[in-house]
């Protein structure tokens, strides 16, 4: 593994961390008979919104899976090719 490569793979577990850190939340509420679902935007995992917010786990996935598969197609990118 060479210092690219090194590089490439610390910056996606930075953002990924991140990610993590900092989840998409979401309200589900039931108005008129409908379900409706309110974007509560992102915030620290650790204070959780007020009321009945939940983590928008689909929007928190397909990013990771974003970064995740970047990383992994600059990783193959940058290999020594001797």
């Amino acid at each position: 593994m060479n210092r690219r490569q090194q590089t490439i793979l610390i910056a996606a577990l930075v953002i990924v961390a991140v990610m993590l850190l900092f989840p998409p939340w979401h309200r589900s509420t039931r108005i008129g008979g409908r379900e409706m679902t309110f974007y509560q935007g992102y915030h620290y995992i650790s204070k959780p919104m007020p009321g009945y917010c939940r983590i928008d786990v689909f929007a928190l996935l397909w990013p990771i899976g974003v970064v995740c598969l970047l990383a992994f197609l600059a990783y193959f990118e940058f290999q020594d090719r001797s």
